[in-house]
């Protein structure tokens, strides 16, 4: 089930769903580790934890990766307009990020190590640009 632009669904694996109603249609979210997180089609900035799943709408969507960010899955990544934020101190620039990606079956992965991957579901590895990439 997809939320409205205004409702953020969290699904803890260790706890029950929980929806969280918002100000704006502009998402801000960050939750535990191993969520599935559900935004609607808003403009959203999200943070990732380890585990997490993120499945997000139609809006241009960032998604924050600090150290010690874990293994997560991101669903419905769009490559026209959705954005992967991650701290210099982990990637540095567009070459390294695609030093680090490759293509496993229909999905892109991107590993900084063994415990921190950013997996794109149904995403090609080729179709990602300079504008897909932040390093802030």
């Amino acid at each position: 089930m997809r939320s409205s632009s205004a409702t953020v669904l969290i699904r803890s694996r260790s706890a029950t769903a929980a929806r969280l109603p918002l100000a704006t249609a502009t998402t801000r979210c960050s939750g535990g580790a191993n969520d599935t997180i559900i935004v609607g089609n808003g403009n959203d900035q999200l943070v990732a934890a380890p585990g997490d799943v993120w499945t997000v709408g139609k809006g241009q969507d960032t998604f924050t990766f600090n150290v010690g960010f874990g293994n997560n899955t991101i669903t419905d990544f769009n490559t026209s307009h959705d954005v992967l934020n991650f701290n210099p101190a982990l990637i540095a620039n567009y070459a390294a990020a695609m030093s680090d990606t490759k293509q496993v079956g229909a999905n892109t992965v991107i590993t900084y190590d063994a415990n921190d991957t950013v997996t794109l579901t149904g995403v090609t590895a080729s179709h990602l640009t300079a504008s897909n990439f932040h390093f802030t």
